[in-house]
């Protein structure tokens, strides 16, 4: 006997969505990462970071990066848009090399502090993506042999299926129904 199980289906899709509109937090090593994105006007997103030293005392974060779609096309438009950065710090795209850079003027984002107001537009919708954070000690001015690593929230390209790929993903399903009728008939029989 073969079970239907398509409220396990909706919920495993109805959670995916709803990650989509729940703000994403990311930590790693006494740094955190929020990201909130809304869509708006129906094309682009607008999306939200907000960083917060958890670190011990003494350590600063003066860079984070985090990687976004390659533009491939030096002709398209820009995959990312719209760039504010609260006073202080600056936020640096590279269609190029596929990142986005907070990066502060002056070691001022000491422990305990939250910096918000790093903002951009993208027509691409949000997914899971890695960050990286250089870590410096204020007090020494030395920066850490290892930056700490976590991940985020950021604009994902969509990839697009090739012909073969869409082929298997028709072919196995149809190999399968083939199979139960087949199943089936004999068991009839």
């Amino acid at each position: 006997m073969i079970q239907v199980r398509q409220p396990l289906c909706f919920l495993g899709l109805a959670c995916v969505a709803g990650t989509l509109l729940v703000p994403g937090v990311a930590h790693a090593q006494g740094l955190t990462v929020s990201a909130a994105v809304s869509p708006f006007n129906g094309v682009f997103y607008h999306y939200t970071y907000s960083i917060t030293n958890n670190a011990p005392q003494g350590y600063d974060f003066p860079d984070v990066t985090f990687n976004v779609p390659v533009d491939s096309n030096p002709a398209d438009p820009p995959a990312i848009t719209n760039f504010l950065a609260p006073a202080g710090y600056n936020l640096f795209y590279d269609a190029g090399l596929g990142t986005v850079d907070f990066a502060e003027d002056s070691q001022a984002f000491t422990p305990g502090t939250t910096v918000s107001g790093f903002q951009f537009d993208s027509g691409l919708a949000p997914a899971p993506t890695t960050f990286t954070a250089l870590v410096v000690d204020s007090t020494s001015g030395l920066s850490a042999p290892d930056p700490i690593q976590g991940t985020t929230l950021a604009p994902a390209a969509v990839p697009e299926a090739s012909t073969l790929t869409s082929f298997g993903l028709l072919l196995v399903p149809g190999l399968i129904f083939l199979g139960l009728r087949r199943r089936k008939s004999v068991a009839v029989s």
